[in-house]
C-alpha cells in the first residue's frame, strides 16, 4: 500500500507499518510501498 491508501483506509488511528520498498533521494528517505503491521485502539 501507499501512505495516501492507508491514510485513507485507517483516518485518526495509530499504526505499525514496515517499509517494503524504500529509496534514498537528496539524503531522505523515501517510501514507496508499505505494509500494516498492527494498529492500535486509542481510548479515552
Amino acid at each position: 500500500m501507499e501512505w495516501q491508501d492507508i491514510r485513507e483506509h485507517y483516518p485518526q488511528q495509530w499504526l505499525l507499518v514496515e517499509a517494503i520498498k524504500a529509496h534514498s533521494q537528496a539524503n531522505k528517505r523515501v517510501l514507496e510501498q508499505l505494509a500494516l503491521v498492527t494498529q492500535y485502539i486509542v481510548v479515552g
